[in-house]
């Protein structure tokens, strides 16, 4: 059977009250495999700032991810964690972001989804 490719259907963000540096993130779409809850980093799982050069939450980033939930359907980051906020690596409103979801059982990854934060 052919592996099929995880899709990114939409990305929502604000931030978290009483941290105005930290986000909440969604990213909603279809075939992300299933994978426990974990702070720190995936292979399965990227993050791109465009505007402050920042990646997060893949393997070797210096930005690590607060993932508290990942169903095939749904990843719900609930803080960037790490050496976010060190190196000017902060999400600001309008920042040009770019997200990848890899499948957790196969690795197969998504293309690219960007939004402005």
């Amino acid at each position: 059977m052919p592996a099929i490719v995880p899709e990114i259907s939409s990305v929502t963000s604000r931030v978290v009250a009483g941290s105005p540096n930290n986000w909440h993130i969604t990213i909603s779409g279809s075939n992300f495999g299933t994978q426990a809850a974990y702070n720190g980093d995936s292979a399965d799982l990227g993050i791109g700032d465009f505007t402050t050069a920042m990646v997060a939450g893949n393997t070797g980033d210096g930005v690590e991810t607060d993932v508290t939930s990942w169903t095939n359907n749904q990843i719900v980051i609930s803080a960037l964690t790490g050496a976010y906020g060190l190196n000017g690596w902060v999400i600001n409103p309008g920042n040009l972001m770019m997200f990848f979801v890899g499948n957790a059982q196969d690795g197969i990854s998504s293309l690219a989804y960007y939004m402005n934060a």
